[in-house]
């Protein structure tokens, strides 16, 4: 065994080059030769197949994080659609809010309540104002009940007859 040899795998022949038996039946191929592998190139397989692994978990955390990146700006492009329509329907709303105010106004305007009374109610202003004095009335249904008799029907010559009746001065809480 030379040293190149020694050290490189062994190789199968490929299909073209396969011999073949009068029978059609192939002819059994060489033994792969096997050999013993020392520490250091275990070694170096072991760390290939490590880097191996933290390249492909690397790449797989990448896309995760991609995929993570796109799923927020989607979810943060959806939350503003939904904030601007908002927005405008509060802006509508404001402008209907201020159209109705200015039609309140316009209604309860002191021209146009006027100008409802003369033309749609038949209303005029008169030409003057005549005051009434107030009548004496009647005794009232508790003074009727009570039996109390008002000369003037006042409530302040009730108070003093009711006084007059219980025994006391006319002022309130002396003794």
């Amino acid at each position: 065994m030379s040293p190149a040899t020694e050290h490189a795998p062994a190789r199968r022949p490929s299909a073209a080059g396969r011999r073949t038996a009068e029978a059609g039946q192939p002819v059994a191929e060489p033994r792969t030769r096997l050999e013993v592998l020392d520490a250091r190139a275990l070694r170096a397989r072991s760390q290939r197949m490590q880097a191996r692994l933290l390249m492909a978990g690397a790449g797989v955390l990448l896309a995760v994080a991609f995929g993570a990146v796109a799923l927020v700006q989607s979810l943060v492009a959806s939350e503003q659609l939904r904030i601007d329509s908002t927005r405008q329907q509060l802006a509508a709303a404001v402008t209907e809010q201020q159209q109705l105010q200015l039609s309140r106004a316009q209604l309860e305007s002191p021209a146009r309540v006027l100008a409802l009374a003369e033309g749609r109610l038949h209303m005029v202003v008169p030409p003057s104002v005549t005051y009434l004095a107030p009548v004496a009335t009647g005794p009232t249904l508790l003074q009727a009940r009570s039996g109390v008799t008002v000369a003037g029907g006042s409530s302040s010559s009730l108070a003093k007859s009711s006084a007059v009746k219980n025994g006391s001065s006319g002022k309130r809480g002396s003794r």
